[in-house]
């Protein structure tokens, strides 16, 4: 999966994961002047992707980093 921190930063950029298991442990990005909501499937729309939820992707794809303003 690829991170994708939709204007902030985030480390590391990308994680192995397997399909029928879970995210796992996600990275939190960092972006001055705003708190992060989660990752989500899509920029706008989509659904949360947490530590729990289950891969069902079966390429490479992007998850989004979410901001609300501070």
């Amino acid at each position: 999966v690829i991170f994708n921190p939709n204007g902030g930063r985030v480390t590391p950029s990308t994680k192995q994961i397997t399909v029928g298991g879970t995210y796992g442990t996600l990275p939190i990005p960092t972006r001055s002047g705003y708190n992060f909501d989660g990752w989500f499937t899509a920029l706008t729309g989509g659904t949360e992707v947490t530590n729990t939820t289950n891969v069902t992707n079966t390429s490479n794809h992007s998850i989004y980093a979410r901001w609300t303003a501070a």
